[in-house]
C-alpha cells in the first residue's frame, strides 16, 4: 500500500515567501489554492509528500528556537534539533542530495548546517545539512553516501568498525 505523507504546518502570516521560497529557490512544484474568497492555502510537493500551509492574517511570528550558531554547536554535539523535518535519501539518493545542494546554493539559501558528512568510513556514512524557511521551519535534507540495508540496521551496526552515532538505533 502506496501512502502519501502529509505534514500540516503552523498558520502563516503571509503565504507568498513560502510559495517563493519552495517553488522559486527549492524548486518545488506547488499549489496556492484560495479558500472562502480570501484564506491562502499552499501544497508543496515535498519529495513527493505534502506540506501544508495555510494564511491566517492574525497569526503571530514566531523566532527562531536555535541560532546558526547554536545549530553548529548541537550537530556537533550529534544533537538534533527537536523540532524540524526533512527528507532521508536512501540507496543510491547522494546524487540527489549533491543536486539539492547545488540548488540551495544557487537559490542563495543559506545553511544553519553547512553539508557535513557523518559516520565517515561506516556502512551508515551520511551527509546531511539544515536550512530554514521563511517562516522558520527548520528543514533537514540527508542522504546515504554508500549502499545501507536500512531492514537489517542491527547487522550493519556488527559490521562497522564504530557503533557510534548512529541515525536508528536496533529495537
Amino acid at each position: 500500500m502506496e501512502a502519501l505523507f502529509h505534514y500540516a504546518l503552523r498558520p502563516v502570516v503571509d503565504i507568498e515567501p513560502l510559495l517563493a521560497f519552495y517553488r522559486d529557490k527549492l524548486k518545488m512544484d506547488c499549489k496556492l489554492v484560495t479558500v472562502n474568497g480570501d484564506e491562502k492555502q499552499l501544497y508543496v510537493d515535498f519529495f513527493g509528500h505534502n506540506l501544508a500551509f495555510a494564511e491566517n492574517k492574525k497569526h503571530e511570528v514566531k523566532t527562531a528556537k536555535y541560532s546558526a550558531d547554536e545549530l553548529q554547536r548541537m550537530r556537533k554535539e550529534n544533537f538534533v534539533p527537536d523540532t524540524h523535518f526533512g527528507v532521508f535519501f536512501q540507496d543510491n539518493g547522494y546524487s540527489q542530495f549533491k543536486e539539492i545542494i547545488r540548488t540551495v546554493e544557487s537559490s542563495g539559501i543559506k545553511y544553519l548546517v553547512h553539508p557535513t558528512v557523518c559516520e565517515q568510513g561506516t556502512s551508515s556514512e551520511q551527509a546531511f545539512f539544515f536550512i530554514q524557511d521563511p517562516e522558520l521551519n527548520i528543514i533537514e535534507i540527508r542522504a546515504l553516501t554508500k549502499q545501507f540495508d536500512l531492514n537489517n540496521v542491527e547487522n550493519n551496526l556488527q559490521n562497522d568498525k564504530t557503533k557510534r552515532n548512529v541515525l536508528f538505533s536496533p529495537s
